[in-house]
């Protein structure tokens, strides 16, 4: 697999709000191990530095744990894949149980 190719596909995702969880900790992991291999030896404000990674790895770890909130597309998605299941019309919240 190319280097590139988790950056440019998870960092679409993250925006659209589609995989949040599984783009957010690929993200992570992928900038931990920036972090480790190349960037720790440079300083934190230097020219290639770690301030960079660690804002991007933080906010794709915050971003896996929280989710992508109500605005995000996988949210819309959801929502419109459930209004529309075919169980949902059979159960009524306003029934009263009788024994």
């Amino acid at each position: 697999m190319h280097p590139t190719t988790l950056p440019n596909a998870g960092g679409p995702l993250l925006i659209a709000g589609l995989a949040t969880p599984l783009a957010g900790v690929a993200l992570a992991g992928d900038m931990f191990v920036a972090l480790v291999t190349d960037h720790i030896h440079h300083g934190f404000f230097a020219d290639g530095g770690i301030e960079l990674v660690l804002l991007l790895g933080g906010a794709s770890a915050v971003l896996a744990l929280t989710g992508a909130g109500h605005f995000s597309a996988g949210h819309i998605l959801t929502r419109q894949l459930t209004r529309h299941s075919p169980g949902r019309d059979l159960v009524r919240s306003d029934a009263k149980v009788t024994t």
